[in-house]
């Protein structure tokens, strides 16, 4: 299995790999030739050099020949499921870095406040801003910004880096656990998120994507982070406990669709941490079966080459691009992709027509 480089430079090779390129890799070098893709650097290795591409030419690459396609209108989506240890948040961040690999710009907020999403992007977090661990503070976050009007929080303060220029996240606190006493006290609650948070980030920052990686239990917080989402993704254990709070998960979920008459433009149930024995795979066959159409064609198996990615903050294309569990992980984010992208195309149609449609004194006219 091939697994990350340590100077985060990358091969033609393991470029082919990682966005998928197919023919040969005389691909991947005419691409380069004809100013398609960024120029490598040759690296000596003996009497022969060798092409190699750096991390931050990574999206560039991706943007011309990754196997997504770009996301031509900003969306928001929810990563969300009711049950912990389903992969939600590994899943959260393998999104998020994935499509910024593919040249998207993107945000990640977490909304956990065991930081789960924020740990793993700390990680990727550049060396020069993380040094002295004696001068780290903790950032600013969605908490300070909505509540602490006498210190008048900028909202560029709550936007972290990463190693990569498409990938910023907001980083999660303890504090997100008054959070959602906050909002109960709060007119239109359940648009907060959408009003005061989202809506700003999207006109000051032109974010493609905006994903928010929910807290496992059902709160106002929640409630705010999936009536903001255009899209919904629910990762879902292949595991017996999985499968019984799939159901009240469902339920719930029809509930709030029709309470806050919201429909999500995208919504996909995803099937992980799958296992060979029987079981895993009848609880597989149990969510095809009960959701239909709303199942992903693909399940994300269990792996020990996801944790270590999270562990190591790189996505499953820079760490192993040729394990079984990016095979997953490719097919589960071409799914994605593709219905957000219909999505978005069927909301430019309906704005056009709505705009192409004559009014009334024209039409007597």
């Amino acid at each position: 299995m091939t697994k990350m480089n340590t100077d985060k430079t990358f091969s033609a090779a393991q470029i082919s790999k990682m966005f998928r390129v197919e023919s040969s890799k005389q691909t991947l070098l005419n691409a380069e030739e004809k100013g398609i893709i960024p120029t490598a650097q040759r690296i000596q290795r003996g009497k022969t050099a060798y092409r190699a591409w750096s991390l931050e030419q990574l999206p560039l690459i991706g943007k011309a020949i990754g196997y997504l396609a770009p996301i031509e209108r900003p969306t928001v989506l929810s990563v969300f499921s009711l049950k912990g240890g389903t992969g939600k948040s590994s899943l959260a961040f393998q999104v998020a870095r994935t499509y910024a690999l593919h040249g998207s710009k993107v945000l990640m907020i977490g909304l956990d406040a065991q930081e789960s999403i924020t740990q793993t992007l700390r990680k990727t977090t550049p060396r020069e801003e993380s040094a002295n661990i004696n001068h780290i503070t903790e950032p600013n976050g969605i908490y300070h910004f909505l509540t602490d009007k006498e210190k008048a929080i900028e909202l560029e303060s709550l936007i972290q880096k990463t190693d990569l220029a498409t990938l910023n996240y907001i980083a999660e606190g303890i504090e997100l656990s008054v959070l959602d006493n906050w909002l109960n006290q709060q007119t239109r609650k359940e648009y907060t998120l959408k009003e005061k948070l989202v809506r700003p980030l999207l006109k000051r920052f032109s974010f493609d994507l905006i994903i928010f990686d929910c807290n496992p239990a059902w709160n106002s917080v929640v409630t705010s982070a999936l009536a903001a989402s255009d899209a919904l993704i629910s990762p879902l254990g292949a595991d017996i406990n999985s499968l019984k709070a799939a159901r009240i998960f469902t339920d719930l979920l029809a509930d709030f669709q029709d309470d806050m008459n919201h429909t999500f433009d995208t919504f996909f149930i995803v099937p992980t941490m799958l296992e060979a024995n029987k079981l895993s795979q009848s609880v597989q066959a149990r969510y095809r079966l009960d959701y239909d159409t709303l199942c992903t064609i693909t399940s994300i198996r269990r792996a020990v080459a996801v944790q270590e990615s999270n562990l190591n903050g790189t996505s499953l294309m820079e760490y192993a691009p040729d394990s079984p569990a990016y095979d997953d992980f490719v097919g589960v984010m071409k799914e994605i992709s593709a219905a957000i992208n219909v999505a978005q195309m069927a909301k430019v149609s309906k704005v056009n027509k709505k705009k192409s449609k004559p009014s009334a004194a024209a039409a007597e006219l």
